[in-house]
């Protein structure tokens, strides 16, 4: 096919000419979704790191692909750390509530526990929500009901005596299946398969128990928010001795500094080439004589 005459071939750009147009074209080359995305792992925010990388752009105003390129290096090296700080958070939150085990235990001086208790040794600190008069009452509340086997004038003294006791009964029972959670119905629900106990007489037991672990524990505060803290602390110091963590946000740092500096090179010889230009353009014509 013979080539087009040079009045009928379609004009070329060659790009943008102007500072602002070239710095439009360098964003537009870096800062492409599939670019920035590569960056990025499941449940991480698109936006979040935009708007990180925004914050280099608007401190360093990059010229040219190579100064935009150092700029969404460092994005990327700041995200890994911060990606990096996040993971260790979680896992020493997670490291540090984790219920002990008994060799632990044993490490501080502290062998044997209730097993009702054990929803309080490794939080101790919210003991200080029960209340031992009520505890107690309602302990013992229970004990009589059992000996009259729930008689329904003494199921209705205790429902006005220990509410909160009564409420946690009712719980239980419906966390059972029983539907019915009136006194009567409490009282006379049975088992389907003739069982010679009735379910408000095993949710009394394991609601005594309960108690009796509640009342260990209120008894015990001191010892336990000790004895958390010992095993805490153990873990936190076997934890940072084994911390490989910090090799990696060691090798982040260098490598930041690294391109921070290649950077400020690419900036600095940028500008010296800018003053080199303008000189050159107001330099004076030689004047022919």
């Amino acid at each position: 096919m013979p080539a087009l005459p040079k009045t009928q071939r379609k004009a070329r750009s060659g790009g943008p000419k102007t500072a602002e147009g070239k710095l439009t074209a360098s964003r537009n080359a870096i800062k492409t979704g599939a670019y920035a995305v590569q960056a990025l792992l499941p449940g991480e925010s698109e936006q979040e790191f935009h708007e990180l990388e925004q914050l280099f752009i608007d401190e360093f105003v990059p010229v040219g692909i190579s100064e935009r390129a150092s700029v969404h290096s460092l994005t990327v090296i700041i995200w890994k750390k911060l990606r990096l700080e996040k993971l260790e958070s979680r896992y020493i939150h997670d490291l540090l509530n984790r219920f002990p085990k008994h060799s632990e235990f044993s490490a501080v001086g502290f062998d044997d526990y209730p097993i009702a208790a054990q929803e309080w040794v490794n939080n101790p600190e919210l003991i200080s929500s029960l209340n031992l008069e009520q505890t107690q009452g309602g302990y013992w509340a229970l004990a009589v009901l059992k000996k009259c086997r729930f008689d329904l004038d003494e199921m209705q003294s205790f429902k006005k005596d220990s509410p909160v006791i009564f409420k946690r009964l009712q719980d239980l029972l419906s966390s059972l299946g029983v539907k019915d959670l009136t006194i009567p119905g409490m009282v006379g629900t049975r088992y389907h398969h003739g069982a010679e106990t009735r379910p408000i007489e095993d949710m009394a037991d394991k609601l005594m128990e309960q108690l009796q672990g509640e009342i260990w524990a209120i008894q015990n505060q001191e010892c336990l928010l000790k004895v958390r803290q010992q095993i805490r602390d153990k873990r936190l110091v076997e934890y940072l001795n084994l911390n490989r963590s910090q090799r990696v946000a060691d090798d982040l740092d260098r490598s930041y500094f690294k391109t921070l500096d290649e950077l400020r090179r690419q900036i600095e010889w940028r500008k010296k080439q800018e003053v080199i230009d303008i000189s050159v353009k107001l330099a004076p014509k030689n004047i022919k004589r």
